[in-house]
């Protein structure tokens, strides 16, 4: 392991916290400083709303079965799998580093249940169903790019209005 290498993993083990703009559904702006663990937790609010309508539709299930168990004991080895698929589908901690500026990523858009992951040199953002979190926000293409998507929202919701 070259010395190069030793840097920059141990810059990516003391930078807990991810730097960005949120911006909000109708333009407002934050600067933040979020924690992995947050990210995935705000990210996972939609998944628990997608999980509800799952609950409720595996309750009329049962009980069109009469079943009185919870659902996911009743559900057979399809049903199971299918649900398996839907959750390895939502945001994990490991698709982070595909928008940490502490890690080097390729070009990519990524699509998940709950968020869309955008990764485009040094653009890097996750957009979920209420919010937009814009990753390293002291790079001049970021700043220039905040800017656009601000007076885009603004437009768009004086439209609305």
């Amino acid at each position: 392991m070259n010395s190069s290498s030793i840097y920059s993993f141990s810059f990516s083990i003391k930078r807990n916290d991810l730097l960005c703009l949120e911006f909000d559904a109708i333009g407002n702006c934050f600067l933040r400083r979020l924690s992995r663990s947050e990210l995935l937790k705000e990210a996972g609010e939609s998944l628990q709303e997608d999980f509800s309508k799952l609950q409720i539709v595996y309750s009329d299930l049962s009980f069109q079965k009469n079943i009185s168990d919870f659902p996911l004991n009743s559900l057979n080895e399809r049903d199971r799998r299918g649900l398996l698929k839907f959750f390895r589908g939502s945001l994990q901690s490991r698709d982070i580093r595909q928008v940490d500026p502490a890690f080097s990523a390729r070009p990519a858009l990524w699509v998940r249940h709950n968020a869309i992951l955008l990764s485009l040199e040094q653009i890097r953002a996750v957009i979920l169903y209420n919010k937009l979190f814009l990753f390293d926000p002291d790079n001049p293409k970021v700043k220039r790019a905040g800017k656009i998507i601000s007076e885009r929202l603004e437009k768009n919701n004086k439209w609305r209005y």
